[in-house]
């Protein structure tokens, strides 16, 4: 409850708004670190897409990462799928996985790299 900045004895009013006062804290700064790499997840360079997805999913809720792999495939390439559903962080792991299980039964889910510009 210190984390959240209420004292001990508070009414449960209180520690309610304190509580939706972090959650959203913690949604504005998600928000903020997105648009910050949103160039590069939407760069035509595979590295940078991928770069942009690792240092998100550090940060980030899985439920986020789930959203943007939602895009299809070309803002989260297949190949980033498979190394994020490896990695050390179960629940980014496994939200990976679910995504790449989606990609193979959902042909909205199969969108296309984008194509060099004309």
């Amino acid at each position: 409850m210190e984390r959240l900045g209420v004292q001990v004895g508070t009414s449960d009013n209180d520690a309610y708004i304190a509580a939706a006062r972090f959650v959203h804290e913690q949604h504005l700064a998600e928000a903020g670190l997105i648009h910050s790499f949103s160039e590069n997840l939407l760069s035509e360079a595979e590295r940078e897409r991928s770069f942009a997805l690792f240092v998100l999913s550090a940060y980030v809720s899985p439920e986020v990462i789930g959203r943007i792999a939602a895009a299809g495939k070309a803002v989260i390439s297949d190949e980033s799928l498979k190394i994020l559903a490896t990695i050390d962080d179960p629940r980014i792991a496994s939200v990976a996985k679910t995504a790449l299980e989606r990609r193979k039964v959902s042909p909205a889910a199969q969108q296309t790299e984008p194509s060099a510009p004309k």
